[in-house]
């Protein structure tokens, strides 16, 4: 089985999924990029990896940091997608409040 198959059904089974800082789903380049620095956050730097996770505010090892991804629990993703249709949405309202406010200035 491949390495990759193999990943993605102890994700599934956990209940986690990598994803961008945003919500987004993460590119090949973020899961190459994650893939490349595994070795630095473990075997190779014997525990530095998991110094760097449990001193930074989203877990994330150094990989994740690298690739802009963050590892959350499934249950999790919904949320962040809410809170991004909420920004959304109140980025929206205040461009058009500064729209419209230019716009009476322009004409005064």
């Amino acid at each position: 089985m491949c390495r990759r198959c193999f990943s993605e059904a102890w994700q599934k089974l956990i209940n986690i999924r990598v994803v961008k800082v945003d919500g987004s789903t993460p590119s090949i380049g973020s899961y190459l990029l994650r893939w490349l620095l595994f070795p630095i956050d473990g075997p190779i730097t014997s525990g530095l990896g998991l110094l760097v996770v449990l001193l930074n505010k989203n877990n994330q090892r150094l990989g994740d940091l690298a690739a802009g991804t963050m590892v959350i629990k499934e249950k999790n993703y919904r949320k962040i997608h809410v809170s991004l249709d909420e920004f959304d949405y109140l980025t929206q309202i205040i461009i058009r409040h500064i729209r419209n406010r230019l716009i009476y200035l322009s004409n005064k």
